[in-house]
């Protein structure tokens, strides 16, 4: 008994563990924040080194009133456009933009010449490791794939998650520490 006790506990640790790493806060341009860049390669070198998937988020830092954010499709994100906008231009910082499909996805700042001088990001954004399931009603017929959902943004100030290297790690290793001394008094 005592030992299928222990084998649920560590099956809850582990889908606890899981569900902690699942999900990035992206902090766009990191400490830059979303602003016009030095160099037209800021945004481009600063995505090449992150792995974006469905359910992340990408914080946007910028000075309200002199920048915005908004997503648009390939074509307005070449022309600089905020034409055929998807979504809402997002005015007040931070802007939380909650990645809710795969493929590539375009951002560009809509204030006066800022996207011309590098002010856009282009990111692809793969699927989660594990889609969702939309349950099914028998009879009803297929769902169809249009456009793209416009993203889930909020407004609301979120503190800048440390290093998703080092705090998953840290929680793992001490929840399983603690777990192991646990397990080790209740066996003995």
């Amino acid at each position: 008994m005592a030992r299928l006790s222990t084998i649920v506990v560590f099956v809850v640790a582990a889908a606890i563990i899981h569900s902690a790493a699942a999900q990035t806060s992206h902090i766009v341009g990191d400490g830059f924040g979303w602003n016009v860049p030095t160099t037209t390669t800021l945004y481009p070198t600063w995505a090449s080194g992150k792995t974006f998937t469905v359910g992340d988020t990408l914080v946007f830092n910028f000075m309200a009133g002199r920048h915005d954010v908004v997503q648009v499709p390939k074509a307005s994100y070449d022309d600089c456009s905020d034409d055929n906008a998807i979504g809402n231009v997002i005015t007040v910082s931070p802007a939380n933009v909650r990645l809710n499909t795969s493929g590539e996805v375009y951002f560009i700042c809509n204030v006066g010449t800022h996207c011309n001088g590098g002010q856009k990001l282009t990111i692809t954004v793969s699927p989660a490791t594990t889609a969702p399931t939309t349950p099914t009603i028998p009879g009803s017929p297929p769902t169809t794939t249009g456009s793209p959902p416009p993203p889930v943004v909020t407004t609301t100030p979120m503190v800048p998650p440390p290093s998703p290297s080092s705090s998953t790690a840290v929680f793992a290793s001490g929840f399983l520490t603690l777990l192991a001394i646990f397990v080790g008094c209740y066996l003995h």
